[in-house]
């Protein structure tokens, strides 16, 4: 199953300039070819999943160096058909990989000839972690089992691969050791198109809040910490054009938008902004991870959303203190699980969705440098 699965990847590839010359292939285009040729096992298909995240990003960086920093997107050729192409390829992998191995991820990952302690470790954590995610369906509207099925799918896979990096294994084992690092996936209304986003049961003051004095930097010390609480990874749905309801979401699969056109949407990763100014592509995986981190504060009960941002750092580029140490402040971050497959570190909390790179969109009349709120 592993091995035809790989071989599906590798025909979804599209051809690099070299290989259109015949030329030899860059490193990472040659590692990533092989490793989908040679897959045997699970813990082939997931180290060549990785490979195929790093591939991604690289090729995307390449079409998005084309864009201007400070010229509106409208004025500019319009790449974003070619990100969103190289995207889909990713999507479309880990979309596929995460039905066809469902069953195996539910029952946990087992234990191979050869693994080192820490992977054995890593893979009981994931045994933890996977035990305390459930899916709320009560919502009881047409298509939203089914959607947020998927999610279950994606969200497991993403796990799984997260294993095989040193610092997604620090991750996992933080949540397994938290017992209230429990998730609920459900469905969240919105007015536009966005990412999945973690919740505590009480935000922006709640169990899972630190006090105002906690720091911004590192862990937040046991006194300054709330009791913690379980998460919520909302889902979103909307209506374009239309104010986000559950009545307008009862409309969304049956008359407006086809499921797997919906997950694409917010499934496909997004844009983030370096602080040298430029845009760079993150991939889905490392946008969950990100919300796990949400995750893990809120059942420490270390989220910093209630500190206040010190030190020249602003609410325009980090919006709170929680998505500063998310991202780039604390001492487990976004940017060190994004350098594991060759991230550049994310600069601010501002993103773009893949929908408004296009020079047709409502962004458009903004420039990278605008959406980024980098000064």
């Amino acid at each position: 199953m592993y091995t035809k699965l790989a071989q599906g990847i590798l025909k979804t590839l599209p051809q690099t300039e070299a290989e259109l010359r015949q030329e030899a292939l860059a490193p990472a285009d040659k590692e990533l070819r092989d490793r989908l040729t040679k897959v045997k096992t699970l813990a082939d298909l997931l180290d060549a999943l990785r490979s195929l995240e790093l591939v991604i990003a690289a090729r995307t960086a390449l079409t998005l160096s084309q864009y201007a920093w400070t010229v509106p997107l409208m004025k500019q050729d319009d790449h974003s058909a070619e990100v969103r192409r190289q995207a889909t390829v990713l999507y479309t992998a880990y979309r596929t990989v995460a039905a066809k191995i469902a069953p195996v991820l539910a029952a946990g990952l087992p234990a191979a000839p050869g693994d080192p302690a820490e992977l054995l470790t890593a893979k009981a954590h994931f045994g933890t972690i996977t035990g305390r995610i459930t899916v709320d369906t009560g919502q009881d509207l047409p298509g939203t089992a089914d959607y947020l099925h998927v999610i279950h799918q994606m969200l497991l896979l993403c796990l799984a691969v997260t294993t095989r990096g040193p610092h997604g294994r620090r991750l996992l084992a933080e949540l397994a050791a938290s017992p209230q690092a429990a998730i609920t996936i459900d469905q969240r209304y919105k007015f536009r198109p966005s990412s999945l986003l973690a919740y505590g049961p009480d935000n922006p003051a709640g169990p899972q809040c630190a006090t105002p004095a906690a720091p911004l930097t590192g862990a937040v010390p046991l006194p300054d910490r709330g009791v913690g609480s379980h998460s919520y990874l909302g889902a979103p749905v909307w209506l374009d054009g239309k104010i986000g309801s559950k009545e307008a979401g009862a409309l969304l699969f049956t008359q407006h938008l086809p499921i797997e056109q919906a997950h694409q949407r917010i499934l496909l990763g997004s844009l983030s902004f370096s602080e040298n100014k430029y845009a760079f592509y993150t991939p889905l995986r490392i946008e969950l991870l990100h919300e796990l981190l949400h995750v893990l504060h809120n059942a420490q009960g270390a989220n910093r959303i209630a500190v206040v941002l010190t030190g020249g750092l602003t609410t325009e580029v980090w919006t709170d203190a929680e998505e500063y140490a998310t991202i780039a402040g604390g001492d487990l971050t976004e940017n060190m699980l994004g350098a594991e497959i060759g991230l550049p570190d994310r600069y601010g909390h501002g993103g773009l969705s893949l929908d408004f790179l296009s020079s047709k969109s409502e962004a458009a009349v903004d420039s990278l440098a605008d959406l980024s709120r980098i000064p």
